[in-house]
């Protein structure tokens, strides 16, 4: 599915450059296009660090866990 994604991105791109090489195409709706793929980005990357964080915390009480349990002494 990403393939499929991937490349109809890539075909819209290079309709949007030939539009631009023959000055076909507004440069102000260019800009905001790209200040928008700019603000999904930065959304984007704020998630992923929040994401991130949280399976760091879980990953360190994991190995927290296996570490107080893993000593020789089993206490059920």
């Amino acid at each position: 599915m990403n393939t499929f994604i991937e490349k109809t991105m890539d075909w819209l791109l290079d309709k949007e450059e030939a539009a631009a090489k023959n000055g076909k195409i507004d440069l102000e709706n260019l800009d905001k296009q790209i200040n928008l793929a700019k603000n999904k980005k930065e959304n984007y990357q704020k998630e992923v660090e929040k994401t991130l964080h949280e399976l760091n915390h879980i990953i360190d009480r994991l190995q927290a866990i296996r570490d107080k349990y893993s000593s020789g002494s089993k206490q059920f």
